[in-house]
């Protein structure tokens, strides 16, 4: 194992299923109150359990939303969700959003997230993955380039964290590169 795998023995990985709500509302709640650089939304009991509860379980079809998740001592400790976009025209692009518990980082667990998103993304034909973090997030960053993520711009002033206004930096990795009239063609990992 390389260094980016100590998250590995550590923990489990996989995808959610609908008995995981409630720890993923947890995780969520707790971040939400706890981060600066992190924008998560305060899931309303109800909607936001019926709306997390579409992403969690079988995939149909192949490459919806889906949910991966960090599992330590039996607890949801971190988390991406992968979101694609319901328009043809963008079909094959999914947008990310992770999160790991501040008391399990920098332990490979948002690096280990990152692998099996890309792993599920091959299988599915997921075209590009994308995100947006906090230009001050330099951990973030790292760990986003190290999974092979480039920066392809940034949002000045997007968000507000109580007086401040901070850039976004919009982050992209193509998993298949599609072009008209030629097959796919699969891009190599990062190292």
């Amino acid at each position: 194992m390389g260094a980016g795998d100590t998250a590995d023995t550590r923990y489990v990985f996989r995808m959610a299923a609908a008995e995981d709500a409630a720890g993923i509302i947890e995780l969520q709640e707790r971040l939400g109150r706890e981060e600066d650089f992190l924008l998560v939304t305060p899931l309303d009991p109800v909607t936001g359990a019926l709306l997390l509860m579409a992403s969690l379980g079988p995939s149909e079809p192949p490459g919806a939303s889906r949910v991966i998740v960090a599992e330590g001592d039996g607890e949801i400790v971190g988390l991406v969700l992968c979101r694609d976009h319901q328009h043809p025209s963008l079909s094959g692009m999914v947008h990310l959003a992770l999160c790991v518990d501040r008391d399990h980082r920098r332990r490979g667990v948002g690096t280990s997230l990152l692998r099996r998103v890309l792993e599920w993304a091959r299988e599915n034909g997921v075209r590009r993955l994308q995100l947006a973090v906090f230009a001050a997030n330099h951990a973030a960053l790292a760990t986003y380039r190290k999974a092979g993520f480039e920066i392809e711009g940034t949002l000045r002033d997007a968000a507000v964290i109580g007086e401040t206004a901070h850039d976004l930096h919009i982050l992209a990795r193509l998993v298949v590169r599609r072009h008209p009239g030629v097959s796919s063609q699969t891009i190599p990992e990062a190292p």
